[in-house]
């Protein structure tokens, strides 16, 4: 009767096993080495987008502080008894305008949409993001209702769509693309061509329409306004979730 070697059972079984075994801690090395790849990925994307956010949200800030400053100097233009400077109140009050925000986050989005948020390993940072993209839509919203309500509803329709005031571009603070205007609308119309008076001009000083345009610059400044604030504040929050994500990358 023949013996069973036991003893080298024994070592190929646990060659065996141990193969396996490593086989499945190769397979899950690998698989950690991916998810950390794709959550550096992911992260730098994101990056990305909230570097882009604090420059647009610069960009806005500035904007809405020229706007308030405007509102402010055109109310205290048109408030004392005169006389008034036309031009000059009427370019205040063309630099009260809007600008719709709408913060980058497509890479937030993406992982949102495809359930892959929780790639981001780190459950703060994760919940520092959310509570981030929240507020900048509800920042979003807030504008975009006091674009409406102030800025379109108050001051456009009010004088720019009566026509008590009609808008002239080419002055020096308008952007480059728009300060030939004047020009361009001479090559057009002819070069007898010359903007029309305001009506507004026309009217008294303590007529409805001037008392309804000294409120609605006193509320298109506080908008501006409220815009700086909400503008700084994202700006802060984002540049340190940035700061903090590229901490987090380079530690890998």
């Amino acid at each position: 009767m023949t013996s069973i070697p036991w003893q080298r059972l024994a070592a190929e079984s646990i060659a065996i096993v141990a193969g396996i075994l490593l086989a499945f801690a190769i397979d899950a090395w690998w698989e950690e080495q991916g998810r950390i790849v794709e959550e550096i990925e992911s992260l730098g994307l994101i990056h990305r987008d909230l570097t882009d956010t604090v420059e647009q949200l610069a960009g806005y800030r500035d904007f809405a502080e020229v706007g308030a400053h405007a509102a402010i100097d055109a109310y205290g233009a048109i408030t004392g008894p005169g006389p008034y400077d036309a031009e000059v109140i009427r370019d205040d009050m063309l630099l009260v305008d809007r600008r719709t925000v709408v913060i980058p986050r497509a890479a937030y989005t993406d992982l949102l949409s495809t359930g892959n948020l929780r790639v981001i390993k780190d459950r703060v940072l994760r919940d520092e993001l959310i509570r981030f993209y929240e507020s900048a839509a509800r920042m979003e919203r807030v504008i975009q209702k006091n674009n409406d309500w102030v800025l379109d509803g108050m001051v456009g329709n009010n004088y720019f769509a009566k026509g008590l005031l009609i808008p002239r571009y080419g002055r020096e603070w308008h952007q480059p693309f728009v300060n030939n205007l004047g020009e361009l609308l001479k090559e057009r119309l002819g070069p007898d061509f010359a903007h029309p008076s305001d009506p507004f001009w026309n009217l008294a000083s303590d007529s409805e329409e001037w008392r309804v345009m000294r409120s609605s610059l006193l509320w298109a400044a506080q908008i501006h306004l409220i815009g700086v604030f909400y503008a700084e504040r994202m700006i802060d929050d984002a540049s340190r979730l940035a700061a903090q994500i590229q901490q987090e990358v380079d530690a890998r």
